[in-house]
């Protein structure tokens, strides 16, 4: 049987994302394709709200686009795209944490001001001729 093991999206290239995680004191490095049922995302646990905030409860954005624990990508200053997390909604902002970043970096986003910095992971990787095919021979199944 499979385990879930916590994991950290390392990088993200061709359709596919490295995740590193442990087993013991020993480190791995996982490569799979991001629509892998072998990666699920789940809220970041060590930056998750405090129970002070008033809307710590809201599971998603009032449109329903954004999901509290959804790692997706952010575009930063220096125009890199990177990974971050969704810890926490307040109507239509969310506030994110970046993978493998200090706290200090995080920030509070706007679905609707901030929509050019956002985007679902693995949203801007090209799907290849091979994916399609099976994609579409599922929805015809």
């Amino acid at each position: 049987p499979k385990r879930w093991r916590e994991a950290r999206v390392r990088k993200l290239a061709n359709n596919q994302v490295c995740v590193k995680y442990s087993v013991g004191s020993r480190y791995y490095k996982y490569w799979c394709h991001v629509e892998s049922p072998e990666l699920k995302a789940t809220e970041n646990k060590s930056h998750s709200s405090s129970s002070s905030d008033s809307d710590s409860s809201q599971e998603a954005t009032k449109d329903g686009m954004w999901i509290k624990g959804t790692i997706i990508e952010v575009l930063d200053s220096v125009g890199h795209w990177e990974p971050a997390s969704i810890i926490r909604i307040s109507g239509q902002s969310i506030y994110v944490h970046y993978v493998n970043w200090s706290s200090k970096w995080d920030e509070w986003l706007n679905v609707d001001a901030d929509k050019y910095k956002l985007r679902l992971l693995g949203a801007a990787l090209v799907e290849s001729e091979q994916e399609r095919l099976t994609k579409q021979a599922e929805q015809d199944f």
